[in-house]
């Protein structure tokens, strides 16, 4: 096989000679070729004392490398060149991370087998269990067609060496030190001012990856220490080092390792996130005054840790990448940005556009956005070869169509927080995946990702699912049922999962989403599939969508979910007979979890959520014929109403059409009462009385409201 190394070498050097764009390198051939080429650009990259670069590999014949998964502990972090060994696989999250790394003028280094052979190499490793990978990898067609018709990209193979210049950046006028841009100047300025100005303030900088947020945070930390104590907190102390080059900077601190900046009578301190949760919930004083909390990447920390963390702290910055090395950007700008703007009253949202990291126009960072569909559009029209209608559509289709997978992928992008690069290599390979769409006027109205589960892939290891004794990957609803029930014959059946589901803004609350379930239905019944099930963090809107088409409610999750910070909620739809006694057991026993759990694990949730949960869940439990006369009395102050707990949360579980006929708020405090055993401070508090009598006054006129028709 030619070797090219040459030809590499002196590429390198012409690269080196001016200042230039970012560019990817694709070396395709057998391992040992590859392997000498890689090692070509190793060795000149080492010839300089300041050039950094980064082996990712899963080969342990290398001593330096590190792995794609441990992409999340490099982030903020930069270096001259990566090289990443994709010869097995490609994981889409990784790739994005690292090649984030890459700063101007640098190398992103993909190593893969021969390029007639790719396609048929690529592995995936995280398939369910059971299910066989496909022959021929979609993904890496779609991946390699992409590279191959971008001019700026450099391949070498075994029969071509394309080995392009880069273009000569539009290099912007430098700011004024220590800022890199004047826009990054101007959010510094209006943040620091932001905050400072009111007593309870919220600020949120947010920006794509290379965009200097984390250093123009530094900044901002830089002016608030001249006033008050500042606290970092971000997944890793190493994600915040761009922070600490920028004290550095500013002669604040002369240490850049350290965890912790004194600033005459005001410090600041990095503190990792769990620490810092468990000091907000150990605290039950007022909310903190004296100290600013900075966030920095907080799309990666949990729901409940930021919704915490906003609550406890008066002034608080959030910063996040909002597209690059994973999806959860998306659920920060979706969920908790949404959160913040109906929790506080003075917010500023700035966002940088202009990259430090890289110059404008980078190729690299157009190719992986093209590649992995960071900004695809949802209103380009479609080929008028593609018929309006609800269908399923494969993934050669896809492919072939780039702007059908464009609006696909872009309608799941911009209404699912959780949807991230990865999701585009399942689309495209994952055998049990089934895409449905609903297309009208050469427009993706609506979108649905399903995953099929069972049949016989869990055949052999039914009994164990069962039993508890084994958790397979994949097949998330038949598991959790088959162990609740402890029954093997449920590990058997057949279930289309709704993983996502999400309709073009223009078209919502018009039955497009309604209409995929509809149709999922009959393709269910054409595939002999015995049931469909789905699984989210619940929410009330939510619950209503799902019930009005007819799916039951089965098992709440005891714990919040750290993505959504939400209950995860297991619903289902039988298709056949074969499955209705097993939703109609799975029913009854997620109603007695809500009664056990609504007083400890559920006490905290939404009371009103939690009593539409029970009315949709079959109770048969008999009210006592003596339950209302107990609750009359307490009306008229004969029994004191912390007698008759027991007595009001059998009828309210019992008596749905009544609960359903008072307000809600009155629905909402019965529920908190009896049901999720709030304590009479706890009450007093949050509906603000003037004492437990009034406190009990109220429960009396809701208990009254509530027996008005009995």
């Amino acid at each position: 096989m030619t070797s090219h190394t040459s030809e590499l070498t002196q590429w390198l050097q012409r690269r080196s000679q001016h200042q230039g764009h970012r560019q990817l390198l694709l070396i395709a051939g057998d391992r040992k070729w590859v392997a000498e080429h890689a090692d070509c650009v190793r060795s000149f990259l080492k010839q300089s004392q300041t050039s950094r670069h980064i082996l990712v590999s899963e080969d342990a014949a290398h001593s330096d490398t590190v792995s794609q998964r441990q992409y999340s502990d490099y982030l903020g972090q930069e270096c001259d060149c990566v090289i990443v060994d994709a010869f097995d696989e490609i994981k889409p999250n990784a790739l994005l991370g690292y090649a984030g790394l890459v700063r101007h003028g640098g190398l992103f280094v993909l190593l893969v087998p021969a390029l007639e052979e790719w396609p048929l190499q690529h592995r995936h490793l995280s398939l369910s269990f059971g299910v066989q990978a496909k022959p021929r990898s979609e993904f890496v067609t779609w991946v390699w067609r992409n590279i191959a018709q971008h001019d700026m990209t450099a391949f070498i193979t075994r029969d071509t060496c394309r080995l392009p210049l880069p273009g000569a950046p539009d290099i912007p006028k430098p700011a004024d030190a220590p800022f890199r841009t004047n826009e990054q100047k101007e959010a510094v300025r209006q943040l620091s001012a932001h905050i400072q100005r009111y007593k309870q303030a919220v600020g949120v900088l947010l920006a794509e990856r290379g965009r200097g947020k984390s250093y123009a945070l530094g900044l901002v930390a830089e002016q608030l220490l001249q006033c008050f104590k500042v606290v970092i907190t971000a997944p890793s102390r190493q994600s915040v080092q761009a922070l600490f080059d920028a004290l550095v900077s500013q002669g604040v601190n002369s240490n850049r390792l350290t965890n912790r900046v004194d600033c005459g009578e005001h410090h600041l301190r990095f503190v990792a996130p769990d620490a810092l949760l468990e000091h907000c919930e150990q605290q039950t004083t007022s909310r903190v005054n004296d100290t600013i909390l900075l966030v920095d990447e907080a799309a990666a920390l949990t729901q409940q840790q930021l919704k915490t963390f906003s609550k406890r702290f008066c002034r608080v910055i959030f910063s996040t990448t909002t597209v690059g090395y994973e999806g959860s950007g998306r659920g920060f700008v979706l969920k908790f940005l949404a959160f913040l703007e109906q929790q506080t009253t003075h917010i500023k949202t700035l966002q940088l556009s202009q990259p430090i990291r890289w110059y404008i126009d980078d190729p690299v960072e157009t190719l992986l956005s093209r590649i992995f569909l960071q900004n695809a559009p949802e209103h380009s029209c479609l080929d008028n070869i593609i018929v309006d209608g609800t269908r399923t559509v494969t993934p050669s289709e896809l492919i072939q169509h780039p702007t059908l997978l464009q609006q696909c992928f872009g309608l799941l992008i911009n209404a699912h927080y959780q949807t991230s690069p990865d999701d585009l290599l399942r689309i495209l390979d994952a055998p049990d995946h089934t895409l449905f769409v609903t297309i009208k006027g050469r427009l993706v109205c609506g979108v649905m990702l399903c995953v099929t589960e069972g049949n016989e892939q869990l055949a052999n290891i039914a009994s164990d699912v069962a039993s508890g004794k084994r958790r397979a990957r994949g097949h998330l609803s038949l598991q959790m049922m088959a162990s609740e029930l402890a029954r093997v014959d449920v590990a058997t059946k057949s279930v289309l999962r709704v993983v996502r589901i999400a309709v073009n803004e223009q078209y919502r609350r018009q039955g497009f989403a309604t209409d995929l379930l509809s149709y999922a239905g009959d393709f269910c019944r054409a595939h002999d599939l015995d049931m469909i099930t789905s699984s989210f963090g619940i929410t009330t809107s939510l619950l209503n969508f799902w019930t009005n088409n007819d799916f039951v409610p089965l098992r709440l999750g005891l714990k919040r979910d750290n993505a959504s910070g939400e209950h995860n909620l297991l619903i289902a739809k039988a298709i056949n007979d074969n499955t209705q006694d097993i939703i109609c057991k799975m029913q009854a026993n997620g109603y007695q979890s809500l009664i056990y759990y609504s007083s400890t694990s559920l006490r905290h949730i939404d009371g009103s959520l939690l009593l539409a949960l029970m009315r949709n869940m079959k109770s048969n439990a008999v009210l006592e014929d003596n339950v209302i006369g107990k609750l009359r009395d307490a009306i008229h102050g004969y029994r004191p109403v912390h007698n008759i707990k027991v007595d009001l949360a059998n009828y309210l579980l019992d008596c749905s059409a009544s609960v359903k006929s008072i307000e809600e708020s009155d629905a909402l405090l019965l529920a908190r009462f009896s049901l999720q055993q709030w304590s009479d401070t706890e009450l007093v508090s949050r509906y603000q009385f003037t004492g437990k009598k009034q406190l009990a006054e109220k429960i009396r006129q809701s208990i009254k409201s509530l027996l008005v028709d009995q």
